[in-house]
């Protein structure tokens, strides 16, 4: 976050990134970083807008609806994620056991659905490039809380894209062959950038990491093809 807002820094509490009543850039959406101490609480009401809060890093209890849930997850890199996804209207409490981040995104939204609470074992995880393609660089775990396909009654969709370094020897195209030794590599936040923590690669080493893959996640995408024509008009 404090990244991306130059000259700004990060505090207990809800810090914008996107606020809609000043600059929504387009996303029609409010993003903001939510940073919590032990025995910090938090209260979330919308009116007009469903709101996701996504768990990063910390331990926090989920309270909404007379419905409580605890959530620990130690980092985003290794761990998997809690996520609750409510409709307009629904009061939500959040309270820290220790030091805890979270990823928030709203939206208007006028038509109403019960919360949802997102768990390490209903996220749908696909493991990409696991087979070693492009030698291996283009490994990344993609996990998807919510879509047009399960949650059709929303204006939003949710989910994390992890990447991994590039292996130890990386082949560049159109140049001889490189031979660089493997450092340890910051990779792409998690959900939106702006994550506190950094992943670091161990040297000839793969991350462990605890996220099973999800059967049945991960759909084919249909290939699109242009003429030569179609090419030529979009260069232009």
């Amino acid at each position: 976050m404090t990244y991306l807002n130059p000259g700004s820094f990060l505090r207990p509490g809800y810090n914008a990134y996107i606020d809609t009543a000043k600059n929504d850039y387009g996303t029609q959406m409010d993003v903001g970083l939510l940073i919590l101490e032990p025995g910090d609480s938090f209260r979330f009401r919308e009116e007009e807008k469903e709101i996701a809060v996504l768990l990063w890093s910390g331990s926090v209890t989920y309270a909404w609806g007379g419905r409580s849930e605890e959530a620990v997850r130690p980092d985003c890199f290794h761990y998997e994620a809690y996520c609750l996804h409510a409709g307009r209207g629904e009061e939500i409490t959040l309270t820290a056991r220790e030091h805890s981040e979270l990823y928030i995104q709203k939206t208007v939204n006028e038509t109403p659905f019960p919360a949802v609470f997102y768990t390490p074992e209903t996220v749908q995880t696909q493991h990409a490039g696991a087979n070693g393609e492009l030698l291996g660089c283009m490994r990344r775990e993609i996990k998807t809380f919510f879509d047009y396909d399960n949650a059709p009654y929303s204006n939003m969709v949710l989910g994390e894209v992890l990447n991994f370094p590039a292996p130890a020897t990386t082949v560049w195209p159109s140049s001889t062959t490189v031979s660089t030794p493997r450092q340890p590599h910051p990779a792409t936040p998690c959900a939106t950038p702006g994550a506190s923590a950094t992943w670091r690669g161990t040297p000839g080493r793969k991350p462990a990491s605890t996220i099973p893959n999800t059967p049945g996640s991960g759909k084919r995408m249909p290939t699109i093809t242009f003429s030569r024509a179609e090419k030529g008009r979009m260069q232009l």
